[in-house]
């Protein structure tokens, strides 16, 4: 029998979570202009998490792996702590863990497809947030790193040579032949725009979030320094102390765009807690979705 590892992976994130509430810093509340607006902006982020489950549903789909969207949820809600593990690494592995103990499936398999959406995570949050940016022309000293990234990454998505890397890397560390799954051309740009609908999602969250707290007057392109800010955040492996990797970047990229270097401060803080108010949602959804997989799967009706 497999000894199944999600039980200690959703424990190790839990304890880390906590790490992470203990170290955060504290800062002085400040007036909101619009209670709307800020209701408006948890709806969207939480929205985003929701449409991050059925992208990883659509990678699944044509798969021998394809799951119901609550296993899906389950999956990544009940896993959407384990960014703050140190690594990144086990931010691909929870959901994919959860779904491969759930179906009896090979976790390397599912480890591998679940690498590969957040490949096309990340290519879909640079590309939609440089484009936005580029048309601000806030771009010019970013544009030719964002480039060569993106570039790289649509190399690694759209051709072959990562999986037969990964596979070599594979067969050599298990000392036997490993066949990894891969996704059709199709099949990937379909994964791509269910994660570029999640990065819009949450573009216009974070709008909705800098109006609550400014008012209307924010610059029109605010929407789309989060998904690039982030996905720079996610490249990032070890993120230092201080603001990190995504905070420094969306303050940079905040104050390219026009807002002053005080509130693209406050704002990238505010950010921490709505996002993770967001996961905090899509956690407590999670559970019920696992829930009802369990209920699904021993035949019991839920209530």
């Amino acid at each position: 029998m497999r000894r199944p590892w999600y039980g200690y992976l959703l424990v190790l994130s839990l304890i880390f979570l906590g790490v992470y509430l203990w170290r955060l810093e504290v800062f002085e509340p400040v007036p909101l202009r619009s209670t709307p607006a800020l209701i408006a902006a948890f709806g969207m982020v939480l929205a985003g998490f929701l449409l991050q489950s059925f992208a990883w549903q659509v990678t699944l789909r044509p798969t021998a792996y394809r799951s119901s969207y609550a296993l899906c949820l389950a999956g990544s809600g009940l896993s959407a702590f384990t960014r703050y593990i140190p690594g990144k690494v086990f931010s691909v592995l929870g959901r994919a863990v959860y779904v491969a103990e759930q179906k009896g499936a090979p976790r390397s398999d599912l480890s591998m497809l679940s690498l590969t959406a957040q490949l096309v995570s990340i290519w879909a949050g640079i590309g939609l947030g440089a484009l936005g940016l580029l048309a601000s022309g806030a771009m010019v000293a970013w544009g030719g790193t964002v480039a060569v990234g993106w570039l790289v990454l649509t190399v690694l998505i759209f051709t072959d040579s990562a999986h037969g890397t990964a596979e070599r890397a594979g067969s050599l560390l298990l000392r036997r032949e490993i066949d990894f799954p891969r996704l059709r051309f199709g099949a990937v740009l379909g994964v791509a725009g269910g994660f570029a609908a999640m990065w819009a999602t949450w573009g216009a969250g974070f709008s909705l979030l800098a109006v609550a707290i400014f008012g209307q007057d924010v610059p029109v392109w605010t929407g789309f320094v989060f998904p690039l800010a982030t996905t720079l955040g996610i490249v990032a492996v070890f993120a230092p102390g201080g603001l990190g990797i995504r905070e420094g970047a969306m303050v940079a990229l905040l104050v390219a765009i026009g807002m002053p270097t005080t509130a693209a401060v406050t704002l990238s803080v505010y950010a921490r807690i709505w996002f993770l108010a967001g996961e905090a949602g899509v956690f407590l959804l999670g559970l019920l979705a696992a829930r009802a997989v369990r209920h699904s799967s021993s035949g019991t009706p839920t209530d």
